[in-house]
């Protein structure tokens, strides 16, 4: 169990605002992939969606990360998808600094580049991480 009394402690370029919030306990996510996951939501989502996650009325890492507790099959698969989207460089993922530490923009950009990639694992890293969004709000 991953405790976030400091979440953001050692993570260049992590934006607070993505990040757990003090006193959450994650159980499968860690702090990293929690605000990897968070940001992608917010970006995969409708602006109103975005908003409320945005404004943290919605936690998707938290739901994220309680149903992934439950289904631990997917867990190893959607936990390094996460690490790939957050750390992955070109050519697998079209970007040079970590997903958490761009600008709306240009995390749209990397998603775009993943859901319309000619490659299947691409589209498949998408995918996963899209599905649990979706599953999250």
């Amino acid at each position: 169990m991953w405790s976030s009394r400091s979440p953001c402690s050692g993570f260049r370029g992590l934006r607070a605002n993505w990040a757990p919030p003090p006193g959450l306990t994650l159980q499968v996510l860690g702090p990293r992939t929690y605000a990897v996951f968070t940001a992608a939501a917010a970006r995969l989502d409708s602006p109103p969606g975005a908003a409320l996650i945005a404004d943290r009325r919605v936690d998707v890492g938290r739901i994220a990360d309680g149903w992934l507790a439950r289904t631990p099959a997917l867990a190893g698969p959607l936990a390094q998808a996460l690490w790939v989207l957050e750390l992955g460089v070109v050519p697998l993922v079209d970007k040079l600094r970590p997903f958490t530490a761009l600008g709306p923009v240009a995390q749209d950009a990397v998603l775009r580049g993943l859901m319309s990639s000619r490659f299947a694992l691409k589209r498949q890293l998408f995918g996963g991480v899209r599905s649990l969004a979706m599953l999250a709000f």
